[in-house]
């Protein structure tokens, strides 16, 4: 594995807003999962750590592989989403290489765990008792 240069741009506008597919994640989406999109960055090379904080709490780390230039998407597991509440939430991000870290602007979302989802119904994940007939 190569050698990595140790710095990373560190204008602010270097690194874009996280992105996710809404900006009302309801109790629905908890289950389903939520993707959190993390945009290419000017010098993103391959090594770099970039660790998703989902409300101020680590969500999960991606290492960047050889396709740097790509998107990353990284998935934020229920109970990280759950533990941090309903209400506002603000996501970000933080690149590292080396002992040098940046910090992306942050993505104010809402979470609405009492919302079921656009059509109102909440989802099943009960398991039945009944046989199921093929």
């Amino acid at each position: 594995m190569p050698d990595l240069p140790s710095s990373i741009d560190t204008e602010p506008e270097s690194l874009l807003a996280p992105v996710t597919a809404s900006e009302l994640i309801t109790l629905a989406d908890v289950y389903q999962g939520v993707t959190v999109t993390v945009l290419p960055y000017p010098t993103m090379e391959a090594g770099d750590v970039v660790t998703l904080f989902w409300g101020g709490q680590e969500a999960a780390a991606h290492v960047v592989a050889d396709a740097a230039g790509r998107s990353i998407e990284i998935k934020v597991p229920a109970p990280v989403i759950t533990a941090v509440g309903t209400g506002e939430v603000l996501v970000t991000y933080e690149v590292r290489r080396a002992e040098n870290r940046l910090a992306s602007p942050p993505l104010a979302i809402r979470v609405d765990t009492t919302t079921q989802g656009p059509d109102g119904v909440a989802p099943d994940f009960s398991v039945s008792d009944s046989p199921v007939n093929l």
